[in-house]
């Protein structure tokens, strides 16, 4: 049941509702970030009562400003330096109802 709702909020935010696994990264595949992220996040703690308090959102997504050139980047096969969250990570936050660094 989680993870159909997970799936859910993953396809309102980025509009992606196939191809999606446990395995598939929320910024590296489908390039949520700055404001959507966060609104992500947000209404994942709605939805699953998840403490999402000690994620630092610096080490995962770009901010608003460089999303976009960093978007572009990747699409080229740039690596992002930044950390990865998977949606199976994030499950098992969900799981454990506090985040925790994959």
């Amino acid at each position: 049941m989680d993870r159909e709702i997970l799936y859910s909020l993953i396809s309102k935010i980025s509009g992606v509702s196939k191809g999606i696994s446990d395995s598939t990264r929320i910024y590296h595949d489908l390039f949520i970030s700055g404001e959507d992220a966060y609104e992500f996040f947000e209404e994942v703690h709605r939805a699953f009562g998840t403490d999402l308090y000690s994620l630092d959102f610096s080490k995962y997504f770009p901010d608003e400003s460089e999303s976009f050139i960093w978007g572009l980047l990747m699409r080229l096969g740039v690596k992002y330096k930044k950390k990865e969250i998977t949606i199976g990570h994030l499950l098992e936050v969900i799981r454990k109802k506090a985040w925790f660094d994959p």
